[in-house]
């Protein structure tokens, strides 16, 4: 005779086989979750730049980005030296490498000097630069 259902061995070997599937995608979803954060955090740099670069431009003064490799951030200082932002990038990601005396210049002209800013997740790295020009990209 032939019973409807599923024994409990059956349901054992199913939630085994479900058990092992979720965690493999969590080991996937970790690594994309460290690239979607350093995307976002090169991009939000990318942006401070740009955004300096044009306060610059209107303050007709010279304003300066300034690297904090310990905090992971940068802050946007005036010539008098008083702060005008500050920025933290997320959790995981960091800055590996940052230009002489951990700064960028950026001219009451738009100029700026040129600098790399290695940002680091994970195995993931992205790199944000500005020429002379005061042109800001982020590969």
């Amino acid at each position: 005779m032939y019973k409807a259902g599923t024994t409990l061995l059956e349901l054992l070997v199913g939630l085994a086989i479900g058990a092992v599937l979720i965690a493999s995608g969590a080991l996937g979803l970790t690594a994309i979750l460290a690239h979607v954060r350093l995307a976002g955090a090169a991009d939000a740099l990318a942006t401070a730049l740009r955004s300096t670069r044009v306060e610059a431009l209107a303050r007709h003064e010279e304003l300066v980005v300034r690297f904090d490799r310990r905090a992971a951030g940068w802050t946007v200082v005036s010539p008098n030296g008083t702060p005008l932002a500050t920025s933290l990038l997320p959790s995981g990601v960091t800055i590996a490498d940052v230009p002489p005396r951990d700064r960028v210049r950026f001219g009451p002209l738009g100029t700026a000097d040129n600098a790399s800013i290695r940002l680091v997740a994970g195995d993931g790295e992205r790199i944000v630069v500005v020429n002379q020009r005061g042109r800001v990209r982020a590969r």
